[in-house]
């Protein structure tokens, strides 16, 4: 799975947020 991850990237770094601390959590809250 490398399309989710570069997904969950792109949205942390566009937010200027951390990797692995809420990817799941700010991509559900986000959309």
């Amino acid at each position: 799975v490398h399309s989710a991850d570069k997904i969950v990237e792109l949205l942390n770094l566009g937010n200027g947020r951390r990797k692995t601390e809420s990817t799941e959590a700010n991509a559900t809250s986000s959309r």
